[in-house]
């Protein structure tokens, strides 16, 4: 954080009115990757009407599970202005991280959480680049989200010029590939970067939907929730006797990496890592009687600052003991 009210500082220091748009996004860009954003580019707010209806598509579906609060604020993702009042622009960060391959015997934990909780780390970086656009335009308002708003942050990165929406319906950096996490930050003033848009580099091939294990992966580009291994071992409430489907888990305590590492983009992995998240900081390297031997005060003290306190402690222990 010190290092974030440095920088900071250093534009206060040199503080002025910059000319135009084009200068505001450029101080962004030179702020982002002192903060280790690994991509950026902004866009005008519009609305997001063919977004949107595919999204209503999703839920008619169900395949948003037991998430009953992506069918709210349906206004709000389709119009992000309406989180922030006079909004002009969407600025949006990529963040990347290393993929974390699994130990042998041993329950495997997503790579993304394998290090401090990326919301808390992400969301102060984009506060520090919210700040600098106040100091150059001291009447501008913003507000930064990262996974914490009704917010397409994907369709709007895309939008944006920094990647393609894959049949595994995550974004695909074509530089960075796969392990990227998102940022966005709305703002009062008008900044654009005037990047094209990235032509989909899937083509024909369907290595997501063949390794999922249990077809969470749709034909038609949705994920279903209610065969994911990801949204069961975190986002569902239920425990493993109470869900209608039953799962594979496939060893995997919390998240999943299958279909992002049977990607082939996924070899595009920078490795490069957003300074502060440190994936890989955490020791996960645990055999299975060694998590059930973890009390809940073990488990709260040393997951805290992880991904890992979303799901709690009885999930995770449910989760253990649906692994074969």
């Amino acid at each position: 954080m010190q290092n974030i009210i440095d920088l900071n500082n250093n534009v206060l220091d040199k503080s002025r009115e910059l000319d135009n748009c084009n200068e505001l996004d450029k101080a962004v860009r030179d702020l982002s990757v002192k903060l280790g954003f690994c991509d950026y580019s902004a866009i005008s707010i519009t609305k997001l009407d063919m977004d949107i209806l595919r999204f209503q598509d999703y839920l008619s579906k169900g395949y948003n599970a037991e998430m009953s609060y992506l069918e709210r604020n349906i206004d709000k993702r389709e119009d992000p202005a309406l989180l922030l009042e006079g909004a002009k622009s969407i600025l949006c960060f990529l963040a990347a991280y290393s993929s974390v391959r699994p130990c042998e015997n041993m329950p495997m934990i997503a790579s993304y959480a394998q290090g401090l909780d990326y919301h808390d780390v992400i969301k102060d970086k984009l506060k520090a680049i919210g700040e600098m656009i106040s100091v150059y335009r001291p009447d501008s308002k913003y507000r930064a989200f990262t996974d914490s708003a009704p917010i397409l942050e994907r369709s709007w990165a895309e939008k944006a010029g920094l990647g393609f929406i894959g049949k595994n319906t995550m974004l695909i950096s074509k530089e960075f590939g796969v392990h990227t996490l998102i940022g966005v930050v709305l703002s009062t003033e008008e900044v654009v970067s005037n990047r094209e848009k990235v032509k989909n580099g899937c083509g024909k091939c369907r290595r997501c939907l063949d390794s999922c294990p249990n077809g969470a992966i749709t034909e038609d580009g949705y994920i279903d929730a209610n065969r994911c291994i990801s949204y069961r071992t975190i986002e569902s409430k239920k425990m493993r006797v109470e869900e209608q489907f039953q799962i594979d888990q496939k060893g995997w305590l919390f998240g999943c990496d299958i279909c992002i590492n049977a990607c082939p983009w996924s070899s595009k992995s920078s490795g490069l890592h957003l300074n502060g998240l440190n994936i890989g900081s955490i020791e996960f390297k645990m055999d299975i009687d060694s998590w059930k031997e973890m009390t809940e005060s073990d488990f709260k003290l040393k997951f805290r600052n992880t991904p890992l306190k979303r799901a709690g402690y009885l999930k995770i222990m449910d989760n253990l003991a649906g692994l074969k």
